[in-house]
């Protein structure tokens, strides 16, 4: 290829960076990088005489926002353990109202609810930056670096519901659920109905990648069920009473968290251990990844 004399050499990108190419918008011999890691990588190894680079700070995390629709300790816990950054907006509905006679079917219908109420709220919000974005195009190459400061382009909402259900041979076809206890009263009758027994910790969440550009829209939505089975060991009286006096029951379906205080409620679990504190590991890692946010 013929290079005119003032044209900078060729420079040739490390072999793990060349894939991240849709990443950058070039405009003559600059880069405007939009994914972090990228640029720093190549600031570090880029040819200095050879390769301008102009880096964008902050703009990866002003790009991505995932967010958890819930202020539930334990889901806040587990994002945290996944080094991603994220914010806590709780889903407004009173999931109390949404009822059905399948607990199963229950928690997807409480799950999703919670998503689409947190969507609806981040459109509502976004609207108005939407008016001023229509304001930006005369600003040229700024108009994308002052966009990604005002709204991000991508949004993840994270919402789940979780219950403890007990089969039982008869009675109840669909099973007995248990989800938050509002008084004392309630959490030692939820308490003392599973003691001594083997209950299913459902969790059902729903994912929903939601991008920014003219319009919010939903790009992809996740909705997952996931169950593991528990066993809780005989509490004698004592302990009981002294269980709900001292624990924060209410927090929590079913009375309990398998990662708090007592250590020893739990005798028994099969299936996902980070599913009975909320958020199922096995459903969001994968979506995490998918997306590049782990």
């Amino acid at each position: 290829m013929n290079r005119r004399p003032h044209d900078p050499e060729p420079c040739i990108l490390p072999t793990e960076l060349r894939p991240v190419l849709m990443y950058f918008r070039l405009t003559d011999v600059k880069i405007q990088i939009y994914f972090a890691p990228v640029a720093q990588r190549i600031e570090q190894t880029r040819p200095k005489s050879k390769m301008r680079v102009q880096f964008l700070p902050g703009v990866l995390m002003s790009h991505f926002k995932i967010i958890l629709a819930s202020i539930s300790i334990g889901r806040k816990q587990l994002l945290e353990k996944l080094g991603v950054d994220f914010q806590i907006l709780p889903s407004t509905i009173d999931e109390d109202k949404i009822i059905h006679s399948n607990p199963i079917k229950m928690l997807q219908m409480r799950s999703w609810a919670k998503a689409q109420d947190v969507v609806t709220t981040i459109r509502r919000q976004t609207e108005s930056q939407l008016d001023k974005f229509d304001q930006l195009d005369k600003l040229g190459d700024a108009t994308d670096i002052v966009k990604s400061k005002l709204n991000p382009k991508r949004y993840l909402i994270v919402a789940a519901d979780s219950m403890a259900i007990l089969r039982k041979p008869f009675g109840f076809a669909q099973g007995k659920a248990y989800g938050k206890a509002k008084t004392k009263t309630e959490g030692k009758q939820i308490l003392q109905a599973l003691m001594g027994k083997t209950h299913e910790f459902v969790t059902a969440a729903s994912i929903v990648h939601l991008e920014l550009l003219k319009e919010l829209k939903i790009l992809k939505r996740w909705n997952s069920i996931t169950t593991t089975r528990v066993t809780m060991r005989q509490l004698n009286p004592d302990e009981l009473e002294s269980y709900v006096k001292y624990f924060d029951f209410s927090k929590f379906a079913a009375g309990y968290a398998i990662n708090e205080y007592p250590t020893d409620l739990i005798t028994k679990i099969d299936g996902s251990y980070t599913n009975v504190i909320g958020l199922p590991f096995e459903v969001i890692l994968p979506i995490f990844r998918k997306l590049h946010l782990i």
